[in-house]
């Protein structure tokens, strides 16, 4: 799959990096609170030098010529509950990776000025760009800009290139360019560009700004933003957007599934249990990478269907109204397995999915085909590939990808 290039960060005013701190220096902290406006409802979008989020249609850099992106569609996205839980979904997972930091995520148009704003919904195509991406941002060194407009390509990303979980990790991931960051070489990180050698699936519904990873010039013309690793993302972000103020509640609810023993009856019905100090907002179930069921009431009961013999996971989130979250997934395998079933029992705890090395074209895409000898493997590896497809960013041109 191929990547969107797009204009140098050298184009942002005051982006040159500093020449030995990987930061400016504390007084040329941004600082905060900033807003981050996820836009599910499409919008015209015109070329410009420069972005504008608030401008009608939006003014934006990014777009090669005039365009409209579409509301977000959640019928092949999530289509076992609403257009308003996978939404929900998608901005509590952003407000979860965003807790530590001062950026207020909302989903209506801000009162004023300034914000960054990610449209979410249609396809790279909708907006005029050729590849076919995940989503698309300029890298906004220092967070100087403050109205920059980024995309997450929504219909790009169906349960078996990610779904919610990964249109979910897009929009931080976009973000993260519109206040700064850069790419980094870990597959934990919010920040890693594209699809992971190695991945399992509880990782996915557990990524992170991290202090570990080292820039990455994938998808990029090279180091803008910071001079030295590893990249402290935690640091960059604190001066670019500010902290999150201190003494809130940071206690994650309890959660657990209990797992039959067994192979489970198709439909079959699971309940979770949850508690939280304050209380449980929503309790959501997954089927491998698909959103089945968002509960906000006890019991936290749900369904899952499946084929004969099928091997899935069930992964089931607490959250409460901090934006603490817990997750648990469980391996899971349908009763009555067809003649000749290859006698595989439960999928390892590990639940690894293992992916291809970057093989054509530039910037943040999809892998290809992976070559495993277990089926469960084959069945789960494939759904992953788009979860971590990543934009550019700034200045993608250099490593190669399909």
């Amino acid at each position: 799959m191929k990547s969107y290039a797009v204009a140098a960060c050298v184009l942002v005013a005051g982006c040159a990096p500093p020449p030995t701190e990987m930061l400016r220096t504390t007084d040329a902290c941004h600082g905060g609170p900033v807003t981050l406006w996820l836009d599910f409802e499409g919008a015209g979008v015109v070329h410009a030098a420069s972005d504008d989020s608030s401008a009608m249609p939006v003014a934006s850099s990014l777009a090669p010529t005039n365009a409209v992106v579409p509301p977000f569609a959640s019928t092949a996205i999530a289509p076992e509950v609403t257009r308003d839980q996978a939404i929900a979904a998608i901005v509590d997972r952003v407000r979860t990776i965003f807790q530590p930091y001062a950026v207020d995520v909302v989903t209506a148009r801000p009162a004023a000025a300034p914000y960054t704003r990610i449209l979410i919904g249609g396809t790279a195509a909708a907006l005029g760009v050729s590849a076919t991406e995940a989503g698309v941002a300029n890298v906004d060194c220092g967070n100087l800009t403050d109205r920059d407009v980024a995309y997450d390509f929504a219909a790009e990303q169906t349960p078996d290139y990610g779904g919610v979980v990964g249109i979910a990790n897009t929009a931080a991931h976009e973000a993260g360019h519109a206040f700064g960051l850069e790419h980094v070489d870990d597959p934990h990180d919010v920040m890693y560009a594209a699809a992971t050698p190695m991945l399992t699936l509880p990782d996915l519904f557990d990524v992170s700004f991290r202090a570990s990873g080292s820039f990455s010039s994938y998808g990029s013309a090279g180091r803008s933003c910071t001079s030295a690793d590893p990249v402290d993302e935690p640091a960059i972000l604190g001066c670019n957007v500010g902290t999150a103020l201190a003494g809130g509640d940071t206690e994650a609810p309890t959660l657990d599934l209990p797992m039959p023993t067994g192979d489970v009856m198709s439909p079959m019905m699971l309940t979770a249990t949850a508690s939280d100090n304050v209380g449980v907002v929503r309790v959501e179930a997954y089927k491998d990478l698909e959103l089945v069921a968002s509960l906000s009431t006890p019991p936290y009961s749900f369904t899952i269907t499946a084929a004969p013999a099928e091997r899935f996971y069930v992964t089931v989130e607490a959250l409460d109204a901090a934006g603490n979250r817990t997750t648990v997934t469980r391996p899971f395998v349908a009763a009555t397995p067809p003649t000749g079933d290859d006698g595989v029992g439960l999928p390892p705890g590990d639940m690894a999915v293992a992916q291809p090395q970057p093989t054509a074209a530039s910037g943040c895409a999809l892998a290809g085909a992976p070559s495993l000898p277990w089926p469960w493997i084959l069945a789960l590896a494939a759904p992953l590939f788009r979860a971590t497809r990543r934009s550019s960013g700034s200045g993608s041109s250099s490593r190669r990808r399909r």
